[in-house]
C-alpha cells in the first residue's frame, strides 16, 4: 500500500574500541587485510551489502561474519567478539545513548540531521565523496493479494493519515527513521518494482548467494 519510513544504515563499534573514526577503521583494514571483522544480520542483508560497497570504494578488506539476525551480531559487538557492524540503527540506539557503542559513519549520502544522537555522524558524501553510496532501508505496509482495490484505497488513506502527522514523526525520528508515504498504492507498487533492480545489482556486486 505505502512506505511508512526509511532508515539509514550506520557503522558502529564497541565504545572500548581503539577506532574513533571511520578513517581509523579503513586504515586498520588496509594495514592488516582481513583482520577486522564485521558482523551482519546475514548474507545478502543490507548490512552485508553496505560493507561490500564500502570495501569496494575504499580498497579495504574486512572479513564479513554473518549472523542469523541483527540481535546476535549486536551481542557479539557488545562483547568485543567482532570489531564493527553496519546495520540499521534502531536496534543499537539504546546502547549508543548509554555509551556502550560508538557511531562512526552513516551509510546514507546525507546526514540524519533531525536526530540529536546522530546529527554529528558524517555521511558517505562527506567520507567517500564521489562513491555514490547511499544505503538506506525502507519499511512498508502490504496486504495479501486479492484484496479489493476499494478496500486498499480505504486502508491507504487511513495509514497515510497516521504516518503524515507530527506525532508519528516525533516517535520515529529520534530512532533514526524518516517518515515517508506514497501518494497511492500504484505509486508504491512502481517503487517496489524499481527497487528490485537496485537490490539485484547490489547483491550481484557483493557476490552473495544462497549457497
Amino acid at each position: 500500500m505505502t512506505r511508512v519510513t526509511t532508515g539509514t544504515v550506520y557503522m558502529t563499534v564497541n565504545a572500548n574500541s581503539p577506532y574513533k573514526t571511520f578513517q581509523d577503521v579503513i586504515a586498520a583494514a588496509k594495514k592488516d587485510p582481513g583482520k577486522l571483522t564485521m558482523g551482519s544480520s546475514g548474507t545478502g542483508t543490507i548490512s552485508h551489502l553496505t560493507i561490500s560497497k564500502v570495501a569496494k570504494a575504499t580498497g579495504a578488506e574486512i572479513t564479513h561474519v554473518p549472523y542469523r539476525g541483527g540481535a546476535p551480531a549486536l551481542q557479539d559487538l557488545l562483547a568485543g567478539n567482532i570489531d564493527m557492524m553496519f546495520d540499521v540503527i534502531p536496534l543499537s540506539m539504546a546502547h549508543v545513548r548509554e555509551g556502550r557503542l560508538r557511531v562512526l559513519a552513516a551509510a546514507s549520502a546525507e546526514r540524519t540531521t533531525f536526530s540529536d544522537d546522530l546529527k554529528n555522524v558524517p555521511s558517505m558524501k562527506e567520507l567517500l565523496p564521489g562513491s555514490g553510496i547511499d544505503m538506506q532501508s525502507w519499511y512498508g505496509i502490504n496486504v495479501p493479494a486479492g484484496v479489493a482495490p476499494d478496500r486498499i484505497a480505504v486502508l491507504h488513506k487511513a495509514i497515510v493519515g497516521v504516518v503524515d502527522t507530527a506525532e508519528f514523526r516525533s516517535k520515529m525520528e529520534p530512532n533514526g527513521f524518516t517518515t515517508i508515504v506514497d501518494k497511492s498504492p500504484a505509486e508504491y507498487g512502481a517503487y517496489i518494482k524499481a527497487q528490485e533492480a537496485v537490490w539485484k545489482g547490489l547483491v550481484e556486486e557483493s557476490g552473495a548467494s544462497l549457497d
